[in-house]
């Protein structure tokens, strides 16, 4: 009895996901980049002391979760990829930044921890919509 196992790698540079295992791929329309921004990407989550009297309520009425970012920059309902950070997640506005921050995006993490281990990076953010 011969086994073979068969292991895929991808080439540098390149990020590699099992859509079997990523729930981000279920059913995901393809999309096409429409615009792409170079800013500074930061977390945070709903504690009390990073947000407004309603930390688990975005800007928009939603409630926050995993997929959320806050981006004054862009309408609410626009969709982001960070490929350098997250691979082919699809992010959505749904929450805003202080004023002050402009070309800024802030992605909702569930923990504090996570957001201050998440850090601070300069990334290029794709704007993308959906093929029709």
């Amino acid at each position: 009895m011969c086994l073979m196992l068969m292991i895929a790698i991808p080439p540098d540079g390149e990020h590699f996901t099992d859509p079997a295992k990523d729930n981000n791929h279920k059913h995901q329309e393809p999309q096409t980049v429409t615009s792409k921004y170079t800013v500074t990407v930061t977390a945070y989550s709903s504690a009390r002391r990073e947000t407004d009297d309603t930390p688990k309520i975005t800007a928009n009425g939603t409630l926050a979760k995993d997929g959320i970012i806050a981006a004054n920059f862009l309408p609410f309902g626009t969709k982001v990829k960070i490929p350098e950070l997250f691979g082919e997640k699809t992010f959505v506005v749904a929450d805003r930044m202080h004023p002050r921050k402009k070309f800024c995006v802030d992605v909702w993490m569930p923990s504090s921890k996570n957001a201050k281990k998440f850090g601070r990076h300069e990334a290029i953010t794709l704007i993308v919509s959906q093929k029709s």
